[in-house]
């Protein structure tokens, strides 16, 4: 087995680091960064492998940014 020099696991933070560019990261997009949010929270349930991350601490993450980005008005289409 191999190791790849410098890799290091995904974990809680590290998920919870990319929720925060949901929506900022693509910039060719049709979809608003509400309404990719939403779905990867509406995808949180079907995720069968989290890999050691807390799903609870990543999800409340994922509700947390939307209200933000709903308190600030982002996503209006």
């Amino acid at each position: 087995m191999s190791v790849l020099k410098g890799f290091v696991a995904w974990n809680t933070d590290s998920e919870i680091k990319y929720i925060d560019t949901i929506g900022s990261s693509i910039k060719n997009t049709s979809h608003t960064p509400e309404q990719a949010l939403t779905g990867y929270i509406e995808s949180i349930p079907h995720r069968a492998d989290w890999k050691g991350m807390n799903r609870e601490q990543v999800e409340q993450a994922a509700r947390a940014k939307l209200l933000a980005l709903r308190a600030i008005g982002h996503g209006q289409g």
